[in-house]
């Protein structure tokens, strides 16, 4: 059967923190109410992922809020990957600046050594080719946050390794120079490794999605290049941004992929500043 026409669906999700906590109020459980945020929002991811039948998720960095996440933290992660895959749903993991151990291995490293069916875990500047539903396949050039290499040699080296005919995205937790900052990055971001705009030109990348900044926004369109943002609100500083995802479909038209994409706003926490004369 011909599968060039065929859409692979993807869901784009980045910095969720979770474990971030910088309110003292717990639930009846005894778990910070920030943590059932994220988890509340996962709930709506997952049922998108379900209800639409989505192929593959790209978790583009910081998802986790620590290198070393407590095991309540890590027991709530690893239910919400099993959810996601349980049907099918692909995951790649980009591993994000909270992620970097200070020494020995990341907390993601677990579903390596568990080959956890699934979920791929990018640590290291590379190509992925994933084999999807249906006899569909995805190449996809990852690019953790910056340790120990340059981003610009990183994006140049593995846009010689896409093979053509193929769709390819590529991953990256990183600062582009441009991009409209979130009010918890404004303080932040700007003193960081960062690309220019000039560095994606003429790439062989059919979606480029983009992890780090907290707010979600669209920084050019060919091909389409997307903050999708932070999965809920971390402080005060983002008061009045709307969180969520990113949704979208890769289908092929003639010699080429094209990309549609949406934001699908998730039910945020409300942070209120009341000014008190």
């Amino acid at each position: 059967m011909d599968r060039r026409n065929e859409k692979i669906k993807f869901v784009h999700t980045s910095d969720w923190h979770l474990g971030f906590s910088n309110l003292s109020k717990k639930d009846d459980d005894g778990i910070p109410i920030q943590f059932r945020w994220i988890m509340q929002s996962a709930d709506e991811l997952v049922k998108h992922i379900h209800t639409e039948k989505v192929d593959i998720v790209f978790m583009c960095g910081d998802i986790l809020n620590t290198r070393n996440p407590s095991p309540t933290v890590e027991n709530i992660l690893a239910k919400i990957l099993y959810d996601i895959t349980s049907q099918g749903a692909k995951v790649i993991y980009l591993i994000g600046n909270h992620e970097i151990p200070g020494w020995g291995d990341h907390p993601m490293k677990i579903y390596d050594t568990l080959r956890v069916p699934g979920v791929s875990i990018a640590d290291k500047v590379d190509i992925h080719r994933i084999e999807l539903k249906n006899d569909k396949t995805i190449q996809i050039a990852t690019i953790p946050y910056p340790v120990d290499f340059e981003l610009d040699e990183a994006l140049r080296m593995l846009s010689d390794k896409v093979e053509p005919g193929i769709p390819a995205v590529a991953m990256l937790h990183s600062f582009v120079t441009g991009a409209k900052l979130s009010g918890s990055d404004i303080n932040i971001l700007p003193d960081e490794p960062h690309l220019e705009p000039m560095d994606f030109h003429q790439l062989p990348f059919d979606y480029i999605a983009l992890g780090h900044i907290h707010r979600y926004q669209r920084i050019w369109n060919n091909p389409p290049a997307v903050y999708c943002g932070s999965f809920q609100k971390t402080s005060f500083a983002e008061e009045t941004e709307n969180k969520g995802f990113v949704a979208g479909t890769i289908s092929q038209q003639n010699d080429k992929f094209v990309v549609n994409s949406e934001f699908v706003e998730v039910e945020s926490a409300n942070f209120i500043t009341l000014n008190i004369d």
